[in-house]
Formats: C-alpha cells, sequence, structure tokens
C-alpha cells in the first residue's frame, strides 16, 4: 500500500485554495508543470479524479473535498506532533503527580524534589498527602504516577522498589512520665488514651492489630484528622499519639511534647516508591523514579 506523500498532499491543498494550478506552484515555490504531476500523480494514487479543471478556476470534486479535509488534519497533526518533539530537545518536560504519606513527606523527599526540578525546570511536579490505601489505588488506576508508602501495605499490582526508613514514637505532653524514657514499647503505653489520628490509615490499624494482639484495648479519647492537630492535643495533655518520629522531632522544637521512640518491630518500617508495571512509564515519569531511588 502506498502511503500520501506530506508534500504532496500540500500543494493539493494549495490548489483547492489557490483554484489554480498557477497561483498554487507560485505559493509552493515550484514551476507549474511540477504542480501538474504531483496532482496527476494524487489521482492516479487513489483512482478517481479530485479537481474539475474548469476554463477559470479549479474546484474539488466531492472525492477532492474528503482528501482536502483529511490532508488539513493530517498535516496539522504532523506539525503538532513536531512541535511538542522539538520541545523534548530543549529538555525533559512532562506533568508528574505524586501521592505520599505524610512520613515520606517529613522525610527528605521535598529537598529531592527541589534538585530534580532545579535539573529539569520543564517538568511540574504536584505531591499530594494521601492515605496509604487511596496511595495504592490511584497508583493502580493510573490517577497517580508515582506512590510513596509504607512497605506493611499490601501493593501487590505495583512495581515497589525501597525508598527511605521510618520509624514511629509515641507523642507525650511536657510533664508525661514519658519524659523519662528513651524508647518503649507500645505495650507499656496502652494504659494511656490516644489521640485517633486519621481513623483508617495505616498507622491506625497497625495499633489496633497490635492491640488486640496483646490481649488489651486502645482507648481513644479525641479524634483529629491531622498530625499537626493531634500533636496540639498531646501537648495540651488530653492524650498521647503515635506518628512517625521525623513529623513529631519537627513538631517538638515549637510544642512542649516530648518524642519517645517505640522498640516494637513493627514500629521500624521501610518507605517505598511504586508505580504501575504493566505499562512502559513516559520519560518524565520514569527519570523523577530513577532520580528517588537513587537518593534513597
Amino acid at each position: 500500500m502506498r502511503y500520501f506523500d506530506p508534500h504532496s498532499m500540500s500543494i493539493f491543498i494549495a490548489v483547492c485554495e489557490e483554484k489554480s494550478i498557477v497561483a498554487a506552484a507560485k505559493r509552493a515555490a515550484l514551476v507549474p508543470s511540477a504542480v501538474s504531476k504531483r496532482i496527476k500523480a494524487l489521482e492516479d494514487q487513489v483512482g478517481v479524479q479530485l479537481l474539475d479543471r474548469g476554463r477559470l478556476r479549479m474546484t474539488p470534486t466531492p472525492a477532492g473535498e474528503m482528501l482536502l479535509r483529511y490532508a488539513r488534519e493530517t498535516l496539522s497533526s504532523m506539525e503538532k506532533t513536531h512541535a511538542e518533539l522539538n520541545e523534548f530537545s530543549h529538555g525533559l518536560q512532562g506533568n508528574i503527580k505524586v501521592l505520599a504519606s505524610i512520613s515520606a513527606i517529613y522525610q527528605s523527599f521535598p529537598e529531592s524534589i527541589a534538585e530534580f526540578l532545579s535539573l529539569h525546570s520543564r517538568v511540574k511536579v504536584s505531591v499530594h498527602e494521601a492515605l496509604s490505601s487511596q496511595i495504592v489505588r490511584d497508583t493502580k488506576e493510573g490517577l497517580a504516577d508515582i506512590g510513596i508508602l509504607s512497605d506493611a501495605v499490601d501493593t501487590k499490582g505495583l512495581a515497589c522498589y525501597p525508598y527511605h526508613k521510618d520509624e514511629l514514637a509515641v507523642v507525650s505532653e511536657a510533664e508525661h512520665p514519658l519524659r523519662q524514657a528513651q524508647a518503649v514499647s507500645f505495650e507499656e503505653v496502652l494504659g494511656n488514651e490516644f489521640v485517633n489520628i486519621k481513623p483508617g490509615g495505616i498507622v491506625n490499624l497497625i495499633m489496633q492489630k497490635e492491640a488486640a494482639a496483646l490481649g488489651r484495648n486502645l482507648q481513644y479519647r479525641i479524634q483529629v484528622s491531622t498530625m499537626d492537630v493531634a500533636c496540639r492535643i498531646v501537648a495540651a495533655g488530653l492524650a498521647v499519639a503515635i506518628m512517625p518520629l521525623q513529623f513529631a522531632r519537627l513538631q517538638q522544637s515549637y510544642l512542649p511534647i516530648n518524642v519517645t521512640p517505640l522498640t516494637d518491630e513493627w514500629a521500624q518500617r521501610t518507605l517505598v516508591l511504586c508505580s504501575r508495571h504493566d505499562q512502559v512509564l513516559n520519560n518524565s515519569v520514569q527519570t523523577l523514579l530513577d532520580f528517588l531511588r537513587e537518593k534513597r
């Protein structure tokens, strides 16, 4: 099968618009005989007449009208494709959506993103905090390009790579007896009332599971949706909370709270990078993924 030559299509469009071989030849910087040969070759290729050759002007036949429409669409698409590909020659570009747990955001992730964008200024990265369940779901469905979350979550169906270590800690008010401890087990703090942070979150679910394994019940005094609010509740002496150590340390710099690491094995976590692996990632997403893997 022979395909239409873009140059011939461009000449055909010129003839239809100028309604004259001579005028189209002048527009295309060709001699009239060359234009006539191109039009004749097109008609021979499709096997139908494309132009009505009147005494004063040339007009497209019904078949010519159809070809004219598709020729314009095809050349426009080719020009757009060329322009977009040409932009890539000036550097990586694209839009990337990252969903991350709060633990990841309070690691060195923001600094890594800043460094990446300094190297690839034409790339735009949007970062959203989300629960682990949403991170997994949206990444699988292609609503997010990269997810960052705890390896305690079921990420079956995704490609996952180790990223950072993460540690959980107990946060208590300044005068709480825990101020004396360097570290503590979860069992030792179960007699306290807790702040219930983000019900349904992975830490919340693990706490409930571990308490049940110890034959104990978690006692929740208050429920909040963010960890910074939880820290203020703790500072007021209303309850204790369990959250990522890195985040708690930052809060401790301006709130009267204690931060005591947990000794339990489940409190020592690994954050992972995840992405879809049933498709080829676009260049910008793959480059960011590789960059973050190197920064772990």
